[in-house]
């Protein structure tokens, strides 16, 4: 006989979901990640299944004496997952509005984390130039004489014309400086940026290319 790929409570539950809706599992975290119609709703942790949930559906388990799915069980904290009911399981025409009740609390909590990610944004453009892990307390004071106060401010001009603005400002910036404003946008350390990248920098730019030292 072929090796199951999950233990005998996984396949169960697998093969009961699936009655359902469309059911596939990735092992994940110690346990079992499920998905439903391709929705991450559901995981299996130490032989317990459980289910996404949020202020639409946690009162069900509540009600039902379920607890949270708790990561550690030494820590207070708990994850947006309760545990299933075994009669639920059981019974297919209770699983199914159970089931669907997840996946539209998984799919509501996956609209919301773009517009998170939005709003972190936002705030880091906000992010005053000496404060840029980057730029040193001169070259943030270069960079804050020819207008650029923001990341914000880098974001919209770029790191060739930013640099430009400050050699024609009389600034004895170097091609580190340049190297800098690019890591920054890119999010690197100003150290790893690519040489490739560099070379293109500095042709945009319009500089020589370092000499060679004469051995």
């Amino acid at each position: 006989m072929p090796r199951r790929a999950f233990d005998d409570f996984t396949e169960d539950v697998l093969e009961r979901l699936s009655r359902v809706a469309p059911t596939h599992a990735k092992r994940m975290f110690g346990g079992v990640g499920l998905y439903v119609d391709g929705v991450f709703c559901a995981l299996i942790a130490d032989g317990r299944l459980y289910f996404k949930v949020d202020d639409t559906n946690r009162a069900d388990f509540e009600r039902a004496g379920m607890e949270p799915f708790q990561p550690f069980p030494d820590k207070p904290t708990t994850m947006g997952y309760y545990a299933v009911p075994e009669r639920v399981l059981a019974d297919a025409s209770r699983l199914a509005p159970w089931l669907a009740k997840a996946v539209e609390v998984a799919k509501r909590a996956g609209a919301k984390k773009p517009k998170a990610r939005r709003a972190v944004a936002a705030t880091r453009a906000e992010t005053q130039v000496a404060k840029l892990e980057n730029l040193g307390p001169k070259s943030a004071s270069w960079l804050v004489a020819v207008g650029v106060k923001t990341l914000a401010d880098l974001q919209r001009l770029g790191s060739v014309r930013t640099f430009a603005l400050v050699r024609e400002a009389g600034f004895p910036a170097t091609l580190n400086l340049l190297w800098a404003l690019e890591a920054t946008l890119v999010g690197v350390r100003w150290d790893r940026l690519p040489d490739d990248a560099k070379r293109e920098l500095r042709d945009r730019a319009r500089l020589p290319a370092p000499k060679r030292k004469r051995r």
